[in-house]
């Protein structure tokens, strides 16, 4: 602690308003804690003044940063489960961006005697999305600071940071519960059907053998999970045919809180399959991410997409999967001040901007689990 900030330590809210008012030329002896109050959170009460001297407005200042910090500090440790699986990619503005994805590059062919050099081409696909913007107000009121609620004016940033993270979280497994469609090929994120087909995927497994459960049957609709991603070739640039394997492997396990305690059993490394003679091939391969959001369902605004307490997914590294991104510079929400003359108080607005969107699906499957 610096020592300009020492001698404001163990400062009531009041006290600190009091210092403020003084600073800026305002008489506070034989002023009710009302009336300091509402000085301190009135926008003007000290009129005109000189550059660089102080005013009451110091007072809302500080609130509003002292406010700030906390958000940053709140929201920089506040968990984000799906950070290790997806990747970051900030936008300019809030226009649709499209995030492209180049096609294999075409086989290399033998050189004939004299021969030249084989040309092959290569395309892209995209997948649009874009940012949204969303906001909410606190306040805190000169009756608040008269009863020297400091401590929940400090509790508000906290809450807020909590909010935008549980957002992001929420937009981000959207992305999966809502299994929308893929641009490049017309087809649901996740759908069963043969990658040879139109719109087909094959990276979605149903049935009754496709719970987890803790024993050979659970490891085998592990297996099936990992065939379907070793299984996935990477685009053609044009005409028939596939593309070669795009040799990814799975190594995210994304599961629900229903499912938290068979998924650690079945992989983590210091664990077997509880059937005696079977060996659990996925031992430790797996990072489990436990996230509530894919057994409750996630509600934005006034939409709800629902959860599932049966359903878990495989994500690739070494492939983008998901991007999520803020307005470029920014690292977060972010709070302004206002100062509120109808209530003689002060407005504190949280505005985050943030989106998120599927931009490739050969790196993941979902096992339905019933």
């Amino acid at each position: 602690m610096s020592d300009g900030a020492r001698q404001f330590r163990g400062l009531r809210l009041l006290q600190l308003a009091e210092l403020c008012l003084n600073d800026a030329g305002i008489r506070t002896r034989g002023k009710t804690p009302y009336e300091i109050a509402e000085l301190a959170l009135s926008p003007g009460a000290s009129g005109i003044r000189m550059a660089g001297e102080h005013s009451s407005s110091d007072f809302t200042n500080i609130l509003a940063n002292t406010a700030s910090k906390a958000l940053r500090d709140a929201y920089t440790e506040t968990q984000r489960t799906f950070t290790p699986w997806t990747q970051r990619m900030d936008l300019p503005d809030f226009k649709s961006f499209t995030s492209t994805a180049l096609s294999a590059f075409g086989a290399l062919r033998p050189v004939l005697e004299g021969g030249g050099i084989n040309y092959t081409s290569a395309s892209d696909s995209g997948q649009a999305w874009a940012l949204a913007r969303y906001n909410g107000g606190i306040a805190i009121t000169y009756v608040a600071m008269v009863n020297d609620d400091l401590n929940a004016f400090s509790r508000l940033p906290m809450l807020a940071a909590a909010a935008a993270a549980r957002l992001e979280n929420d937009l981000v497994y959207k992305v999966l519960l809502a299994n929308g469609t893929m641009t490049e090929t017309s087809g649901a994120l996740f759908n069963a059907s043969a990658t040879t087909t139109a719109g087909g995927h094959a990276n979605l497994y149903t049935g009754n053998t496709s719970d987890m459960t803790v024993d050979a049957d659970g490891i085998a609709a592990m297996g099936m999970l990992e065939k379907y991603i070793n299984n996935q070739r990477a685009p053609v640039a044009k005409g028939p045919g596939l593309g070669p394997a795009m040799r990814l492997r799975g190594r995210y396990l994304l599961v629900p809180p229903a499912l938290s305690t068979v998924a650690r059993q079945l992989f983590s490394p210091e664990l077997t399959a509880g059937t005696p003679g079977v060996i659990n091939v996925f031992r430790g391969q797996y990072q489990v991410i436990l996230e509530p959001a894919l057994g409750l369902g996630v509600t934005i605004g006034d939409t709800t997409t629902a959860g599932s307490d049966t359903a878990y997914y495989l994500i690739a590294d070494g492939i983008d999967t998901v991007h999520w991104g803020y307005l470029r510079g920014e690292n977060g929400p972010a709070i302004s001040n206002m100062a509120d003359f109808d209530t003689d108080g002060m407005k504190l607005k949280v505005t985050h901007n943030f989106g998120a969107a599927a931009v490739e699906w050969r790196g993941m499957a979902k096992s339905a689990g019933a």
